[in-house]
């Protein structure tokens, strides 16, 4: 089966999916289209609502996620989308983050990104020296005179000086993890 076929059979597989969740679900009876998008995920994303005219009225999924995933992944990326449809139709917040649509991501089991890049980001990450534990992760490399790999500052935990790791990608698990250290901390994540 060629890359092309296999999408197109995965796009008709989402599509009839998504019908079926919102009608057993929340008896809404609302079709849509679906597409496979090649440069979604550079935007962070898995799959995306598109609007015309104020109305949801096509679902952007992944080429890489139709070409390459199993069936589950595709349907849980698919009901996603279909859960804000849901919530748009009910005139309740659907946006990432908004508390009524995470509700219901939980409720049927699917994936919540918190508010975060889907895929993931890469970063400049600066840790310690000695136990290598990040302390900075910022989206732009600091200025030479700001680096603190570059001065005479030392970190809290070892009391060894501070490394410039390099521009690494994390996972959207790996972002939660560091966002609800941060936010225990009382920081502000990742800058």
């Amino acid at each position: 089966m060629t890359k092309q076929a296999k999408a197109e059979k995965n796009i008709k597989y989402a599509r009839e999916q998504i019908e079926r969740f919102l009608w057993h679900e929340y008896r809404i009876k609302y079709p849509i289209e679906v597409y496979g998008h090649k440069r979604i995920e550079g935007e962070g994303f898995f799959s995306k609502l598109e609007f015309k005219d104020g109305k949801p009225s096509a679902i952007d999924i992944s080429y890489n996620l139709l070409i390459g995933s199993k069936r589950e992944r595709i349907l849980l990326t698919s009901l996603r989308e279909a859960v804000k449809i849901a919530l748009w139709y009910r005139r309740k917040p659907y946006g990432e983050g908004d508390k009524e649509y995470e509700t219901e991501l939980k409720k049927y089991g699917l994936p919540r990104y918190g508010g975060l890049s889907q895929t993931g980001k890469e970063l400049h990450t600066y840790s310690c020296s000695s136990c290598e534990k990040v302390f900075f992760l910022r989206e732009k490399k600091l200025p030479k005179s700001k680096d603190v790999s570059e001065q005479n500052i030392y970190t809290s935990c070892c009391k060894a000086k501070f490394q410039y790791a390099g521009k690494i990608h994390y996972t959207n698990k790996q972002l939660q993890v560091v966002m609800q250290q941060r936010s225990k901390r009382g920081g502000k994540g990742v800058r």
